[in-house]
């Protein structure tokens, strides 16, 4: 019964090898004919598009016509089709509903025509829609074939290759039936010759495949570890045996070796009779000893495109059962090591004298963050925060406490794609808080970044100065908006400039503006900017605070007046880190001020005029006083002895005189007004004809005693906007000046005319005339020259003053043109009726 069952396991297994046999080969077949298929649509793609093309040429090239173009074609289906037996190339055209087929076997002498919504040629109607591709589908006869379609678009033809299923289908079902009666016959036959085989053959057998299945086994789990260890590494790693020959090579080393000699390594070449003369010398000699049983380690240089990259190879002795079996290699790419190794010794002298004698931290990595260089002060500020004492060559990352590895790591690797920046971190001790301020740089060498570079600045000291500026800010901001008071401050280091919202408010600028210094210094007056430049210069360089008063110019190009002050602060070390200062809107005190100014020179000119005045008292007015009591006391003493004519000669002296002494009490009287702003200014509209005929009347009788016409022009009504006694004093002044320079026989002419923006008045004689130097001091209270009249007549020169300042506080002007010996013409002018005056 045991052979039996042996028996019966062995037709089972032969009979489902003959059946999974049988189903490898029809599934082969199947894919086969799923090739042939895919063969198929490529081929008859191919070419309708190669007729297509064809067509082209023929109409561009050849400019062959529609006609010539079919029979061409009909000679080619003639000499024999490319595309099988019964494969054929049809060409058609839509007219109206139909198809019209050019090119066709079944289309005889004539051209055979179908409905165009008929469903058979498929492929010729997706052709004639413009589509183009391929497609397996019944054709106008009813057959089902597999065609390619395309459409040409300068005849509006379609084109159509095509070759029916049942040609492609054919060998296949043949292969299919062959399959199956071998199948069969070796089912039998091995069926029949294993009821003919011995037990312990089968036992044999079946024990030799137990024991290679489990050495399979055993192998490839060996193997898939040896895989998995050596193809994940980026490093090269191979063996050799005692002849050179490859036992292993891992993907990195075969992909390496690839690009660099293009040869695909297999195992089983020889590692030296592959490579050139000059590598063998280099390699034969490393590689016997190391099967000598001595490790072998070396540094080779490979050119690698345009870059030099520098490998370290370490080379091992294989040793089983005590036997040197081979050589195992591993190849290390230390091209960014030996450049980080060099650039940091070819500065190394340099920065060791910098930065173990900086106070800062300074601290470099490469790429496996690895530290390459730490200065003392960082080691021992690491150690302190954290514990941990820093070797060369440790992780950095790793040395940090566990919760700071993913804040610090990111930062690393920012670092390490070649990014610039910096960040500030507060670091909480046993009993205080430090800030750190970190600076990064990526070490580059050939435009590689091969590690980072940090330089860390405590901090703290400035952080406690910002804070207290803070705090301080509120405070200055209330005292600033109620006197227009702000401050202000520059970071030295940062060359960062803050202004108040004050100093802000006063530039005209918004809430928040901080300029850069020259933006700042910018804002000053031309006149001012390098003044208020060496003032800062010298407090942020050499700490010596300034106090200036100045002009700026605003946004808006407001010049206003400002007092800036600037100091120094100063850390721990006496260094200058800031320059802060005030800055206040004196505008207006500085305004009062020059106010105050032009009201001294204003009064220095009252003083003069007030000495003068006093002269004038002392003189002009005293003198008249003088004559009039002296002719008065003679007629008192001799009224009874002295002739009538002589007694009427006294008293016209003492008239005269007494009418001098009025008309000079009055000008002063007037302008003393006039300076204490005691006298009204009351402007109306006035008719000028009867103010001037008064006065005229009033000097007819002088000007009759000198024998002296007067003449009042009247051309017009002309109405004045004037004050009527300051109109009166200057018509008075001037009529009297011109009958007292006049001579005998003479005349005095007045003139009233109007233009549409004021009035002209002028009063001319033809008496003695001025020089150039007495009209220079005509008007000026300060240096008046006065002259007797022609008749002796006395004066003070106070009138023409009056004069000025009367015309001139009705917004009007005076002046004078005279020459000597031919007379003078005095001309003022003022507004029209309705207008308004000074």
């Amino acid at each position: 019964m045991k052979r039996i069952f042996r028996h019966k396991k062995v037709v089972v297994l032969i009979g489902v090898m003959v059946i999974i046999t049988f189903l490898i080969a029809c599934i082969s077949i199947l894919l086969l004919y799923n090739n042939a298929q895919k063969d198929a649509y490529y081929r008859l793609t191919d070419i309708v598009n190669r007729e297509k093309s064809t067509i082209v040429v023929l109409i561009n090239t050849h400019q062959t016509n529609e006609t010539e173009i079919i029979e061409h074609f009909t000679r080619v289906n003639e000499v024999g089709s490319t595309i099988g037996e019964y494969g054929e190339i049809v060409i058609a055209r839509e007219i109206n509903d139909s198809i019209e087929f050019l090119i066709s076997k079944k289309q005889g002498n004539e051209n055979l025509v179908i409905s165009r919504d008929i469903s058979i040629a498929s492929p010729m109607r997706k052709a004639l829609n413009g589509e183009s591709g391929f497609i397996k589908d019944y054709d106008y006869d009813g057959i089902k074939v597999i065609a390619a379609y395309t459409f040409e678009e300068h005849l509006n033809w379609g084109i159509v290759a095509k070759i029916p299923t049942s040609e492609i289908n054919k060998p296949y079902k043949i292969a299919i039936i062959i399959v199956f009666i071998l199948a069969t016959v070796f089912m039998t036959f091995f069926s029949l010759l294993f009821f003919n085989l011995a037990n312990p053959i089968i036992d044999s057998l079946q024990k030799s495949e137990q024991l290679l299945f489990e050495s399979k086994k055993r192998a490839e789990e060996s193997e898939a570890n040896l895989n998995s260890l050596i193809n994940n590494r980026g490093e090269s790693i191979w063996s050799i045996d005692r002849n050179y020959n490859y036992n292993i090579i891992n993907k990195f080393f075969e992909e390496a070796y690839f690009a660099r000699f293009n040869i695909e390594l297999k195992k089983g070449m020889n590692s030296l009779k592959i490579i050139t003369p000059d590598l063998v010398e280099l390699w034969k000699p490393k590689y016997d000893t190391a099967l000598s049983g001595e490790k072998v380690v070396f540094e080779f240089p490979n050119q690698v495109e345009d870059t030099l990259r520098i490998y370290e190879v370490t080379l091992n002795p294989i040793i089983l059962e005590g036997e040197i079996t081979g050589v195992s290699g591993l190849t290390v790419d230390i091209t960014e090591r030996e450049q980080a190794s060099k650039v940091l010794l070819r500065s190394e002298a340099n920065l060791s004298a910098i930065i173990e004698n900086t106070e800062d931290s300074i601290w470099a990595i490469n790429t496996s963050y690895e530290i390459l260089y730490a200065n003392a002060n960082f080691v021992s500020a690491f150690e302190a925060s954290f514990g941990v004492h820093l070797e060369p060559d440790v992780n950095l990352l790793m040395a940090l406490p566990e919760p700071m590895r993913p804040l610090w790591k990111p930062r690393y690797e920012r670092v390490l794609g070649n990014e610039r920046f910096s960040f500030v971190d507060r670091i909480d001790l046993e009993n205080s808080s430090i800030y750190i301020e970190v600076f990064t740089n990526p070490i580059v060498v050939d435009d590689n970044v091969i590690g980072a570079s940090f330089f860390g600045s405590d901090i703290t000291e400035r952080k406690q100065v910002e804070d207290e500026l803070k705090s301080n800010y509120s405070i200055l901001r209330l005292a600033g908006e109620t006197a227009k008071f702000g401050g202000w401050s520059v970071n030295i280091e940062e060359n960062k400039t803050h202004w108040s919202d004050e100093v802000a408010a006063i530039h005209e600028m918004p809430a928040g503006y901080s300029p850069t210094v020259t933006e700042g210094i910018n804002y000053y007056a031309p006149e001012w900017k390098d003044k208020i430049s060496k003032a800062f210069s010298n407090c942020a360089e050499k700490g010596i605070p300034y106090d200036e008063v100045m002009q700026i110019i605003t946004d808006s190009g407001k010049h206003v007046w400002v007092r800036t002050t600037g100091e120094p602060v100063k850390d721990k070390n006496g260094k200058i880190i800031y320059v802060q200062g005030s800055f206040q809107d004196v505008n207006n005190s500085k305004q009062a001020e020059e106010k105050l100014i032009q009201l001294n020179h204003k009064l220095k000119a009252l003083n003069s005029t007030k000495d003068k005045l006093f002269s004038i008292i002392a003189h002009d007015l005293k003198s008249p006083f003088n004559g009039i009591l002296g002719f008065s006391e003679l007629l008192s003493e001799n009224i009874r002895t002295y002739p009538i004519e002589k007694t009427e000669e006294i008293i016209a002296i003492i008239n005269s005189s007494s009418k001098q002494t009025l008309s000079l009490l009055e000008n002063l009287l007037a302008w003393s007004n006039t300076q204490t702003g005691q006298i009204d200014f009351k402007p109306e509209n006035h008719k000028m004809q009867p103010i001037i005929q008064a006065i005229v009347n009033v000097f007819n009788s002088s000007a009759t005693i000198k024998n002296i016409t007067i003449n009042y022009h009247q051309t017009e009504d002309v109405i004045a906007y004037a004050d009527l006694n300051m109109l009166k004093t200057v018509l008075r002044n001037l009529i009297h000046n011109a009958i007292k320079f006049t001579d005998s026989g003479g005349r005095v002419d007045i003139h009233a005319l109007s233009d549409q923006k004021q009035i002209e008045i002028s009063i001319a004689d033809n008496g003695v005339g001025m020089n150039e130097e007495t009209l220079n001091n005509l008007f000026r209270m300060n240096t008046t020259t006065t002259s007797a009249g022609t008749a002796n007549e006395k004066g003070s020169g106070l009138g023409l003053v009056l004069c000025r300042e009367f015309v001139e506080n009705h917004g009007g002007k005076i002046w004078v043109e005279s020459d000597v010996g031919k007379g003078s013409k005095f001309v003022f002018t003022l507004p029209l009726k309705g207008s308004t005056g000074k």
